[in-house]
């Protein structure tokens, strides 16, 4: 093998193991900009590509799986011994509360990183609408969607923020000569219990004079009803855009940004289970809605 720096190679095996910059970074207690650093300087150094950056992150090339095999069990022991002994004295279980939408869209996506990083620690995930109390146990740590006005938290709660996304009106692809139309269609809105959310007044503002063809209180269901009907609906940008047969209306849409934070009790501060969780799901939620904060 031609004359490299060798730490350069543990943030590569990271990167092909992980599949991504930030679980990558996790592992090895760095950031994404300084393991993307190495991953270039290999590159350079080498001559050649090792990765495919795509939309769920980073694949390996020819090349990349060639050096792969090659690391073997040499492999193991540039990766750190004493992360992995960190990792393997996590086991158990953690309870984590997040939203329908969320756990679907930006969790479950990356379960297989969060495996790798800890083979011994399994989730028992609520997927629910309703918030958990966390003072009760009914969870260890939660995701929840914000609105930015109602930044109000329990002094018993340790909070951050880990993300953001806007709301924004989709359609069927095989509605899109209609688009310029699209106030003719029928919509789907929230359920009476929502009724106060802001997305359910401005369907209100924008078809006000038509009632909802179907009101729901699931996310999926407003999903399956575009992808299955001649309807108009509200959905966070990282749902609607990960969705392929979905066309989005480039209309206008204020007030719409809503904030993505992480909470767990202070008891649980030294908890090792829910820091490696947070820690996580903070760099997840960081590299997938990078493109959603407008």
């Amino acid at each position: 093998m031609k004359n490299i720096n060798w730490n350069n190679l543990k943030f590569f095996l990271a990167v092909g193991q992980t599949g991504s910059l930030s679980a990558a970074a996790t592992l090895l207690d760095s950031n994404p900009a300084t393991v993307g650093r190495h991953i270039a300087q290999l590159e350079l150094e080498l001559g050649i590509t090792l990765f495919v950056k795509h939309a769920r992150g980073y694949s390996l090339t020819e090349n990349g799986q060639t050096l792969m095999s090659q690391m073997g069990t040499v492999g193991q022991a540039i990766s750190g011994l004493e992360e992995n002994e960190l990792n393997d004295s996590l086991h158990g279980e953690i309870k984590l509360a997040v939203p329908e939408s969320v756990a679907h869209y930006l969790l479950l996506p990356k379960l297989r990183q969060f495996q790798y990083l800890y083979p011994q620690l399994r989730i028992e995930m609520l997927v629910s609408r309703h918030t958990a109390d966390l003072a009760r146990r009914e969870a260890d740590i939660a995701v929840r969607i914000i609105e930015p006005h109602q930044r109000d938290f329990s002094a018993d709660y340790i909070a951050k923020q880990v993300g953001e996304f806007h709301f924004a009106l989709y359609i069927h692809e095989s509605l899109k000569k209609q688009q310029s139309n699209w106030v003719a269609l029928p919509h789907v809105s929230w359920d009476t219990t929502w009724i106060k959310l802001p997305m359910v007044e401005w369907l209100k503002v924008l078809f006000p004079s038509s009632k909802p063809v179907l009101r729901s209180n699931s996310m999926q269901a407003h999903v399956a009803a575009a992808k299955g009907g001649e309807v108009v609906v509200m959905l966070p940008q990282y749902i609607g855009r990960a969705e392929p047969d979905l066309v989005e209306i480039n209309y206008p849409m204020p007030h719409t940004r809503h904030e993505l934070w992480l909470f767990y009790h202070r008891d649980l501060r030294g908890n090792q289970k829910v820091q490696a969780l947070h820690s996580f799901i903070a760099a997840s939620f960081s590299e997938s809605l990078i493109n959603y904060t407008e």
